[in-house]
């Protein structure tokens, strides 16, 4: 009777193997980038979408009080003589629109009966001797006492609790323990403290809010002037007593053969203002970032909430002449083509 050879099954080989984990290996370094793309294109979608739930709710401030929230202040504004405001409440922009973004608890938290008027003050200290120089300024809330007892509302218990509308998935100095805010007012804007409607320039070519980082720091150093330049920005979208905290500081050391100079600006508010010369930084590293600027949080571009409540993005190719003039609400300049 004759038998049947039965095969046993072959295994892989360890050359097979290693073709086969190096293929994997291959594929999965074509993917890495395409999937890393997908998820910064994600990512820049909700942060678009985050300034379109912006703009809707600045637009519905303004319909309602008839102009837009100062950058950082009493709302509604003061009437010329008044010394206090009964039932105001002081912050930032972002705080104001809390009622219309469905954050009404964290607006009401800070309600408080006090005997106290708030107001802005400068503070500023020098001191110079034959080989050094210091200079020091800041602005500060201030308070006095009033009676009878006002109320107030941000007059007392801090708010610092995060809310999601304002925090990009896509900023890399994020911390989300804070109310710090991904999205920064344009104050050229928003401390006239007018309407949309009185936006000379037109509102769709005004930027009203643009992307930047939340905590932001940086520095440089020019050897040839033996010159440091330092500027930290911690963006608050409403923490309590510190909205528009503006630190400046100036070193200077002269001694024989040496020259050593030292300037820093330190700002707490979720605000920018025009720089001339200068746009804006497109994904820098934290390291590098420029408080003074806002940061966009894609490579390459920005994307801006505009005064009519249309997102555009501005690539990095922009001019500082366009720039700067989608930063003046009545400035009387055009829009290049490049924005």
């Amino acid at each position: 009777m004759a038998r049947i050879a039965i095969r046993k099954p072959r295994g892989f080989t360890l050359i097979e193997l290693l073709v086969v984990i190096a293929i994997i290996g291959i594929l999965m370094a074509l993917l890495l980038p395409a999937i890393q793309k997908i998820r910064e294109a994600a990512a820049s979608i909700k942060s678009g979408n985050n300034l379109k739930q912006i703009g809707l709710a600045m637009h519905t401030y303004n319909d309602t009080n008839r102009a837009l929230p100062a950058t950082v202040g009493w709302q509604p504004t003061l009437t010329p003589g008044a010394t206090y405001m009964e039932n105001g409440t002081y912050g930032s922009a972002l705080f104001q629109i809390f009622p219309y973004i469905e954050q009404d608890n964290l607006y009401n938290a800070s309600k408080q009966t006090t005997n106290y008027i708030y107001g802005s003050t400068l503070y500023s200290y020098s001191y110079s001797s034959s080989n050094f120089t210091y200079k020091y300024s800041y602005t500060a809330l201030t308070y006095n006492y009033v009676t009878p007892a006002v109320t107030f509302r941000n007059g007392g218990s801090i708010v610092s609790t995060p809310v999601k509308l304002f925090m990009a998935d896509n900023d890399p100095s994020l911390s989300p323990s804070y109310g710090y805010s991904s999205y920064l007012l344009n104050d050229a804007l928003f401390k006239v403290g007018g309407s949309i409607s009185q936006i000379t320039d037109g509102a769709s070519q005004t930027i009203m809010v643009a992307e930047g980082y939340a905590n932001c720091y940086g520095y440089s150093y020019t050897s040839a002037a033996s010159s440091y330049s330092y500027t930290y920005g911690l963006r608050y979208a409403y923490y309590t007593y510190y909205y528009d905290y503006s630190y400046n500081y100036y070193y200077s050391y002269n001694y024989p053969g040496y020259s050593y100079t030292f300037s820093e600006t330190e700002t707490l508010s979720p605000k920018f203002e025009p720089v001339p010369g200068q746009t804006f930084q497109a994904r820098p590293t934290p390291s590098a970032c420029n408080g003074s600027l806002p940061q966009g949080l894609s490579s390459g571009s920005i994307q801006v909430l505009m005064a009519d409540g249309s997102v555009r993005r501005v690539q990095q190719s922009v001019s500082a002449a366009s720039w700067a003039a989608a930063l003046t609400p009545s400035g009387g300049d055009k829009v290049g083509g490049d924005f």
